[in-house]
């Protein structure tokens, strides 16, 4: 089973902003096969599902207080295999309307205080579809969240065996969330 620092903070509460456009076109959000040119895990996807795909209503109205605007009931999500670092790549993503961008930072340090995680995030650059993005400083593992006004897609990187892992490289952290973005958000 698969237990992330994110899936924690998405059930204690919830989950991770340079300004670039400010992300008010329309998407949703699917679940490609493919993201970032990595293949989906099918057998650790059903297993997350399972556990980790909730989202009850208090996690929801946290998320609207802090965030701004409405979050659907839904949460998509999926597991990324990525054997050229030994990590899986789980991403999980949340749809609304009215959400503001410019309040990812502060409102996902809250939201990770009030889950009594570590809450220093770090501005980066969101990608081409805009909106903000933070990341967690690079250390033993590194979760990304990014927002639009009508998505957060939220990515983390764990280690597929419990063997010591080298730290991810912020940089490739980047352009696998820019690719997750780019696979999963489509115009609405």
């Amino acid at each position: 089973m698969v237990i992330t620092f994110m899936g924690v903070v998405l059930a204690a509460v919830a989950g991770a902003a340079v300004v670039s456009d400010d992300g008010t076109r329309p998407y949703r959000l699917t679940v490609p096969a493919t993201a970032a040119g990595l293949p989906i895990d099918q057998g650790q996807t059903e297993e997350y599902r399972t556990y980790n795909m909730e989202q009850d209503a208090y996690s929801r109205r946290r998320y609207e207080a802090e965030l701004g605007g409405e979050i659907d009931a839904g949460l998509v999500g999926a597991v990324y295999a990525d054997p050229a670092d030994g990590r899986l790549v789980i991403f999980r993503g949340l749809t609304g309307s009215g959400l503001s961008p410019r309040k990812l930072k502060s409102g996902m340090a809250r939201l990770l205080r009030e889950a009594g995680l570590p809450s220093a995030l770090r501005d980066v650059d969101p990608g081409p579809n805009g909106g903000s993005a933070v990341c967690t400083p690079p250390a033993k593992d590194v979760a990304c969240t990014s927002m639009t006004s009508t998505t957060i897609v939220m990515i983390e990187f764990v280690p597929m065996t419990l063997a010591p892992e080298s730290r991810l490289d912020l940089e490739r952290a980047l352009r696998i969330l820019h690719g997750v973005r780019a696979a999963a958000e489509r115009p609405a």
